[in-house]
Formats: C-alpha cells, structure tokens, sequence
C-alpha cells in the first residue's frame, strides 16, 4: 500500500549523502570484501535480494526508480514487459505529476501509439490505467500525499474508486439540479442555509467536487494542518475512517488555500487569509460557481443586498455565504432565530382532528422545529432537551380522547425517555382509536336556497348532478328553524322581497315530504316555475290556456293572405307580373 508521507527527492537523497560523508567512506572501505559484493550482486538480481540493494551506492537511483515504477505498471496495470517500458521511456510517465496531465481521451490515444511500436495494451489495462490516474488526482482532491508511486496496490488502494469514477464520468453540467426557491429571512435562515449546502452537494465543480466544500466552516484543509498536529485519519473505505462517503471526504479535505504556502503564510490569521488567501486555482473557479447559485436563489431576499457589496466584485462564493451567515445568524441573531423555534413550538395545539390539521401534522410540524433548532447546533445554539421536547409535546395535546396515552407514561416513565417514544406512544394509539371507531353517517346538516326566477344557472357537469351549485349558497338548520314566513298566496312583487331563507322557509311548509337537495337541478326541469300558490299549483298554467286562445285568434305574420285586406299596407303588397299582365287588360 503507498505510504501516507512524501519519500525524500533525489536532491534531497544527494544533500544528505553530502552532509553524511562517513556513510560513502564505510561504502569505499574493506577492499577485501568488495569481490563478495560483486558475486553477491550477479548471483541475486535487485528483485530477488533481500533489503534495500542500491547498485554503486547512490549513483543508481534512477535506474532503482525506474525498475519500480515498469514493476508497477506490469503488476497494477497487467501491462507487458514492453508496453510498461514503452509507458515509461517513450511516453515519459515517470511519476505522480505527469500522471495527473492524463485524462481518458489522452489515454486511449497513448495506449494505442504504444500499440503501434508492437505492444499491444489489453482494455482492461487501459481501464486500470484510468483508475490509476483517477486515484492520483483523487489523493490530491483530498489532500494526500503519495509517497512511493511504485508501492500503489491495485486491491487495496485503487479498485474501490471505480464506482465513484463512473459516478463522475456520468455526470452532465447540463443537468444539474435547478437552484432551489426559497427567500433568506431571520426566521428561516438555519433551514435555508442547511438546504442551500444540500443543494451544493450535489452540485459539482472544475474537478468533480462537490461544491458545499466551498462554504464548509474550516478554511485549512490537512496540507495546512502543523506538523506536530494530530494524526491524520484514514480515508474513506478504511475501517477507521470517519468518512460515510467518499463525498464526505472530498467535501471535508479538498484544498481551498494553495498547497505551497510557507508556514509564516500559514500563521496569519483566518480573516486575512479569508480575504486574501492565496487559493487554490480550481477553488477560485468553484467559488465562481457557487456566488452564481447563491444570487439566482438569493438575489431578491433583502439580505441580499449585504453579500452583493462585499463579494460581487471577485464573485467570491464563499465570502459572500459568509457575510450572510454572520448578518442572519451571528452574535444576537443566532439567539432571536433560536428563541423564535423555541416560541413556535410552545404555541402548537391539537384539541382533535379538524379539516387539514390532524395528529400526524401535529406531529410533523413538531419534528420540523426540531430538525430547524438542531441546524444551529453547528453555530453554537445548544440542542433541545429530550425531556423540553416531551414537555412542549404533551402540553398542545388538549384532547380529551388521548388523555389515557398521557397516563400510560406517568405510569411507566421510564420507558418514554425519549421524544421518538412518546410520539409513537400517540401515534399508535390514534391508529388503534380510528380503527375502533364506528363510521360516522352523513348528515344534513343545512340547505340551499333556491331561486324563483331568473336566468338558469350553469351545472357543476360530470357526475354528481348539481355538485357545482348545491355546494353553493348553503342555509344552515338554525336559520331555517329561526325564521317565521306565513304560508299564503303571495303576489310577484311580494314574494321578490322575500329573503332566500324566507322562500326556502315557504318551499319546506308547501312540501313537507320532500327532503331539500334531492330533486333535480334547475336546468333539468321541463319549465320553471313562475310562482307558487298556497295549493302548490303553478300560476302559469292559467296563464298558459289563456294565451293558447289568443295565439288562436290572432294570424298576424302565419299567414300571406292576412294583410291582403289591410289598406295600411295595400300599396306595398308585391305584385306579380301575371297579375299586372291581368290588371292592364
């Protein structure tokens, strides 16, 4: 496996040869046994010696690197001895930076220019090659060190970033999740800044990062870390690794200051190095990115207007999450959004079920102001109290019918500790209390006045005739047991300035045995009706004969020989031209 620390370089290696020059006499020394060493060294090949066999002392490093690295490309990669050769002669990978300029394309066309020389390269070769160079940027993602290349092991190192290199090849910028909509309030802003770095999680930069490490609290990443500091943690796979995911490592590790920095630039504090850095060229890009996010989510919440003034100009992403944070959740802030949480909870009530509120919501909105609380947790904000969330929970509950949940835990208190457990004590027991309960049958609980005339109204359609108006216009039981109408003969005019409930009244006493509602809709009779006598005869049939009569007597219009007689209109009767043929003989 690659050791976690960097190997000295060959100038290094050299100076201390220098600095050290009792090591090269004792090398020079005893001639006799110098012929020993040189039956030693052709009787056992470097491979096959024990220890570390250094040819001629030190002047043979380069040939010892060399020899490791097509040892490692033979037994990483599965290459042949000729393709290895050819991958570090004629392509000059040699080490971890010229690995890192590799990209799958670039690979491809290597393998097959080594194809051409006559050593041919397997595609499972190819694929480890990539994961190879996948791995090496990987370390450098998350700020490791490699420290012998030519010790890499494929199984242990290597073969469990495939997944997430197909993860990362997969990925389109064309497709990434639209920003969410939300406005950044005092009263939301923990809730608003947890969804904003869940959005960015899944959001990705130059690189392949996930764009939350851009606003993550720590500005120093393990580069930066003091070298006396403690022990660095393993990475994600390893039993003892603290990472869940890879994600999680790569948002917790990956470099925001540049890597070079000297310790006396390390020394300077966080807010100059906030301001000024020096950072890392692929953070520069990804901060870019994520102020573009901030101000499409952001940019017409007022606070807004604070983060635009100080970070617009560089479009420093994380400068501007920062200057948000501290305006809606720094110093007194952080103590009103948390106190306002706290004051929500106590308010909420539940006295039964009723239209959109039931138990289940009140048990959801009291699970939400624990999830928005415990998003201060991170700032500072002490958590809540089990005991506090049972306290607050219980006393909203003023339902009468749950008081035998509220008993069982008095009884047994030591088996509701916890807030999970008394909330599901309820929620079981509304289930258990539902299920028992008989179905409740409908009742007609009110009425729809009507109306004696004037223009149809247009049906609701569909089915369930007259869904649309009988929903409409309701006259509750105790008006109509509160109104007094006297059951007469009422002329037009009288009956217009009847009231609906009146009218509605009058129909109830004219017809007893009918059950308001259920006739026809209005549109669907065959006429209407005009009024209404004390009889419950319609006054328009009357009216109707009366009419037949006269619409008997009267030809006006049904019949051409009808005006023949009449001298008003004599001159202007057409005349055919037989009939003036006929007048003028």
């Amino acid at each position: 496996m690659a050791r976690s620390r960097r190997t000295a370089t060959r100038e290094e290696v050299e100076a201390a040869r220098q600095a050290d020059p009792d090591d090269s006499s004792e090398a020079t020394s005893a001639p006799e046994d110098n012929d020993d060493d040189d039956d030693d060294a052709v009787n056992n090949p470097p491979d096959q010696q024990d220890g570390d066999y250094v040819p001629d002392g030190l002047n043979n490093l380069d040939a010892i690197i060399r020899s490791d690295m097509i040892a490692m490309y033979v037994r990483v990669l599965g290459f042949k001895e000729g393709a290895a050769t050819a991958l570090y002669d004629d392509q000059q990978i040699t080490d971890t930076d010229h690995l890192c300029e590799l990209d799958d394309p670039t690979i491809r066309e290597l393998c097959r220019q080594i194809g051409k020389e006559g050593h041919p390269v397997s595609m499972l070769s190819q694929n480890r090659l990539k994961l190879l160079v996948f791995w090496a940027k990987h370390m450098r993602r998350t700020s490791r060190g490699i420290d012998d290349l030519s010790e890499v092991d494929y199984d242990k190192d290597i073969k469990h970033l495939q997944a997430q290199k197909t993860f990362e090849d997969g990925l389109d910028d064309s497709k990434e999740p639209d920003a969410p909509k939300m406005t950044l309030t005092p009263a939301t802003a923990a809730a608003s800044f947890t969804q904003m770095k869940t959005h960015l999680a899944k959001c990705r930069g130059t690189t392949g990062l996930p764009l939350e490490y851009v606003v993550r609290p720590q500005l120093k990443g393990p580069f930066d870390a003091p070298e006396d500091g403690p022990e660095d943690p393993p990475p994600f796979g390893d039993t003892d690794s603290p990472y869940v995911t890879i994600d999680a490592e790569l948002i917790a590790r990956a470099p925001i200051l540049r890597i070079d920095l000297t310790h006396g630039q390390l020394a300077r504090p966080l807010d100059y190095l906030e301001e000024h850095g020096p950072f890392d060229p692929t953070f520069l890009q990804d901060s870019a990115k994520v102020y573009d996010i901030l101000h499409t989510t952001w940019g017409t919440s007022q606070p807004w207007t604070h983060a635009r003034s100080a970070a617009a100009k560089t479009k420093n992403g994380r400068k501007a999450f920062r200057v948000l944070h501290a305006h809606l959740l720094g110093g007194q802030q952080l103590v009103t959004s948390g106190s306002a949480i706290m004051t929500r909870l106590q308010s909420l009530a539940y006295d039964g079920d009723r239209r959109n509120f039931d138990f289940n919501k009140y048990v959801a909105l009291h699970v939400a102001g624990h999830n928005d609380h415990n998003d201060l947790g991170e700032y500072g904000v002490e958590p809540l109290t089990e005991s506090l969330k049972i306290l607050w929970f219980q006393k909203g509950i003023t339902d009468k019918s749950l008081d035998a949940v509220r008993a069982s835990i008095l009884a047994a208190p030591a088996n509701y500790m916890t807030f999970t457990a008394v909330q599901e004590a309820y929620v079981n027991f509304k289930l258990t209390q539902k299920a028992t309960e008989p179905p409740k049958a409908r009742q007609v609980s009110s009425f729809r006045a009507g109306r004696r005339s004037g223009t149809p109204r247009r049906s609701g359609g569909g089915r369930g005739q007259g869904g649309g108006d009988r929903k409409k216009n309701l006259i509750s039981k105790a008006e109509l047991d509160a109104c007094t109408v006297v059951d007469k003969d009422y002329p037009d005019e009288e009956y217009k300035r009847l009231t609906p409930v009146q009218k509605q009244k009058l129909w109830m006493l004219r017809n007893p045995d009918q059950t308001p509602g259920t006739g026809p809709t209005r549109h669907r009779r065959g006429s209407s009706i005009a009024s209404t006598s004390s009889t419950g005869t319609k006054r328009s049939a009357d009216n109707s004969q009366e009419g037949d009569i006269a619409k008997d007597d009267v030809k006006w219009g049904r019949d051409r020989s009808g005006n023949r007689d009449n001298q008003a209109v004599a001159g202007r009767q057409h005349v055919s031209k037989s009939q003036k043929t006929g007048n003028d003989d």
